[in-house]
């Protein structure tokens, strides 16, 4: 949950539709796969927050996660 709070603070001006469900969502994300990946992907030097300008999709998140794991 504390990766999932760092990753959307660094959108500080918008905001989910229903942000219980889109947090909870991005926490199931990252709970399917290693810590290392979690870290990685919602680290604002590496991962999300470096690229996207807007919150990221349950499927962006997922799919930077895969991407991240092929690159291990």
């Amino acid at each position: 949950m504390q990766r999932v709070e760092l990753l959307l603070s660094c959108y500080p001006n918008q905001k989910a539709y229903d942000p219980k469900i889109y947090a909870g969502a991005l926490v199931s994300v990252l709970t399917d796969f290693p810590l290392e990946i979690a870290l990685y992907v919602t680290d604002p030097r590496t991962g999300l927050p470096r690229e996207n300008k807007f919150l990221p999709s349950v499927a962006e998140l997922y799919e930077a996660c895969k991407e991240r794991l092929v690159q291990l």
